[in-house]
């Protein structure tokens, strides 16, 4: 059970194939099967017009966080992580068309998409609609206070 080098300089697993570079297993799956959890990404609106409507929306993502996690997921919300303090300033363009992009390029690994929609549908979260539809990953829509049934028809 060594680890032995490719043509590719990736070393490799005699036990599980799985490969290795700088620190990190490679597998086939993203989840690898060591766990049951559903990889998730998050939709849920950020950006508002006060600084106030960004830390209700903050809060509001936290609370799906953990109820994606409730459900036994591995969420990412990827606006709770990219626009910390020293990562990226969601009110620069370039830099808040960045965090979503990176956000997305998880799209590859995911397995499902999960909308809240109690604070509304935001340009981003379309965007990011807009990239799950044309990866075929698979949307599932949720409500966590309770919201216009009309919102959920505009889907």
């Amino acid at each position: 059970m060594g680890l032995a080098t490719g043509s590719c300089h990736v070393a490799h697993c005699g036990a599980c194939g799985a490969g290795y570079v700088g620190g990190d297993f490679l597998g086939d799956q993203p989840n690898l099967g060591l766990t049951n959890m559903k990889l998730v990404i998050i939709e849920s609106p950020y950006a508002a017009e006060t600084a106030e409507g960004i830390r209700e929306n903050v809060e509001f993502a936290r609370r799906c966080v953990k109820d994606s996690l409730s459900r036994g997921e591995a969420p990412i919300a990827s606006h709770l992580l990219y626009t910390q303090p020293g990562i990226l300033d969601d009110t620069i363009t370039e830099e808040r068309q960045q965090g979503i992009d990176a956000g997305l390029a998880w799209r590859d690994v995911a397995e499902m998409t999960v909308v809240y929609i109690d604070r509304g549908i935001s340009d981003g979260m379309i965007y990011g609609l807009e990239a799950a539809r044309k990866a075929g990953v698979p949307i599932e829509i949720r409500i966590l206070e309770g919201s216009d049934a009309h919102e959920r028809d505009q889907l």
